[in-house]
């Protein structure tokens, strides 16, 4: 039998070992949780969303700053495997700006467009 990629035959046994989620009962529900969490976040926090970094649109920063001058970063490196999610629904847990801490939230290339080489 050929493989797709390593021992995997199918795309199927390859989503059931590298995607966490479908073993949940119910797959989306985190993913609902978070970016409804972060939404409210957005909104009630002043920030400086969608600065970027990188060459492409997709990398991008959000950055939620502290009242206190000099205050700490907090730098939340979006993974997501590289497939799926955003910096915009992983705010959930950004510091009110009373907090001494700021925070700055990334968004990487995905996987089916970023290559090795990069």
């Amino acid at each position: 039998m050929t493989s797709l990629y390593r021992e995997f035959a199918t795309q199927a046994q390859i989503d059931a070992q590298y995607n966490p989620s479908l073993k949940l009962p119910y797959p989306t529900a985190p993913g609902r949780n978070y970016a409804a969490q972060s939404a409210v976040a957005r909104t009630q926090l002043q920030g400086i969303l969608d600065v970027p970094y990188g060459p492409t649109l997709a990398e991008t920063l959000d950055i939620f700053c502290a009242d206190v001058p000099n205050a700490p970063v907090f730098v939340f490196i979006h993974g997501g495997y590289w497939r799926a999610g955003s910096k915009t629904t992983a705010c959930r847990k950004t510091p009110s700006r009373r907090h001494c801490w700021s925070a700055a939230f990334t968004t990487l290339r995905r996987c089916a467009t970023a290559t090795c080489r990069r």
